[in-house]
């Protein structure tokens, strides 16, 4: 009897603390999902399409709405599949530009109007009675130098633009500049509106457990960030199972040293011959090519600068938030591509945080509206000498 009781107290403080642990993870679940800790892109379903030459791309003649936590934003695209206007065939004396980009180009988080191509154009055409320039939004979230030529040589014929404007984002573009990548074999899907990379096949019980918990727990991704990015919880990880893979420093990181890797250095070499074929393609087709370099946040946040190399446990001495710009301006002239750094903009103001959501990282309006005023600025002289009518020698054959 006694022997009973005591088995049934034992249970029933298992049951308890089992309970209690549920709640718990479930309250932490909840927290998490609530306050957004982690990125979670939802593009309206039907907004991208898979393409096995680009990845993705915008659908064309899409209308929808982008939800986040921080912002409601119409999308429509035009029958090219760019987040514009439909696209007329060029006016003579107008001078038409074309932008390429990412997401910050297609201006996630913002209306159309507020994305910094049409507030460049606003600006350009300040003072005149009719406008004298047009500027075309050729932005696709998701995109690096990779994508943006590949896209690039399908639009340039229909578009024939007077200028290219390549917006070079040093958060990742160099990262996934790789020439190597076959993007049909790459098995992507689209659900709900998200591009789902091919899961590996489980191999075993715990594996399907992880697998569900990482397309279903916010509160698993997250632990599994945090250790992924610490040496010693990710020694820890590895040691015991949890995780196939090893503690190494993220390229957006590594990127900045000052001494050299091979991993960066191929990517420096495929972004070089990508810049070469932006420059003769442009040639071919008879428009000039620039660059605009759109810095990352942590190279003009001193704070969240020093927290990225101390969370890494780097050497501060051994890096520099301003290698990566000086030398694509370098490749760039190596190829005659005028380049426009946005950095400098963004550096000297003392409150970086306004130009950015808090949560999603992408330029609000603010931000937008500062790129514009940099490019401006650049272009209004360079119009000076723009010819009246811009001649494309190059239009009409095919480009290789």
């Amino acid at each position: 009897m006694r022997g009973n009781k005591m088995r049934r107290g034992i249970l029933r403080n298992v049951l308890l603390s089992t309970s209690a642990i549920v709640v718990t993870l479930g309250v932490l679940e909840l927290v998490i999902r609530t306050c957004a800790w982690e990125k979670q892109y939802h593009f309206p379903s039907g907004m991208l399409v898979l393409d096995a030459q680009v990845r993705h791309r915008l659908a064309p003649s899409f209308s929808g709405t982008l939800r986040d936590r921080e912002f409601d934003t119409g999308v429509r695209t035009n029958g090219l599949g760019m987040r514009d206007k439909e696209v007329e065939p060029p006016m003579h004396g107008r001078r038409r530009f074309l932008v390429m980009g990412d997401s910050f180009t297609f201006g996630e988080g913002v209306q159309e109007s507020d994305a910094f191509p049409k507030r460049l154009e606003s600006l350009l055409n300040e003072g005149h009675a009719t406008p004298i320039v047009e500027v075309l939004n050729g932005g696709t979230p998701g995109y690096a130098t990779i994508h943006q030529m590949r896209l690039l040589r399908r639009l340039l014929p229909k578009i024939q633009p007077d200028v290219v404007i390549l917006a070079f984002y040093v958060g990742n573009d160099l990262e996934y500049n790789d020439l190597s990548t076959n993007f049909s074999q790459l098995g992507l899907r689209l659900v709900d509106g998200k591009i789902a990379e091919p899961a590996n096949k489980p191999h075993s019980n715990f594996h399907r457990l992880k697998m569900l918990l990482a397309n279903y727990s916010s509160l698993y991704r997250l632990v599994v960030h945090r250790a992924r990015t610490s040496p010693t919880l990710s020694g820890l990880a590895y040691k015991t199972g949890l995780s196939e893979g090893h503690f190494e420093i993220p390229f957006d990181i590594q990127q900045f040293t000052k001494g050299s890797s091979e991993n960066v250095e191929a990517r420096w070499r495929d972004t070089d011959r990508l810049l070469r074929e932006f420059q003769e393609l442009c040639t071919c087709e008879g428009c000039i090519p620039y660059m605009a370099i759109v810095p990352a946040r942590l190279q003009y946040d001193q704070n969240l600068w020093t927290r990225a190399l101390a969370q890494y446990g780097l050497d501060e001495n051994l890096y520099d938030a301003r290698v990566v710009n000086r030398r694509l301006v370098d490749i760039a002239r190596k190829h005659s591509i005028e380049t426009v750094d946005l950095l400098p903009p963004f550096a000297q103001e003392a409150r970086v945080e306004r130009f950015h959501y808090s949560w999603d990282g992408h330029w609000n309006a603010q931000g937008h509206a500062l790129v514009a005023q940099s490019l401006a600025r650049y272009f209004r002289e360079k119009l000076l000498f723009f010819p009246k009518t811009m001649t494309a020698g190059g239009r009409g054959k095919t480009c290789s």
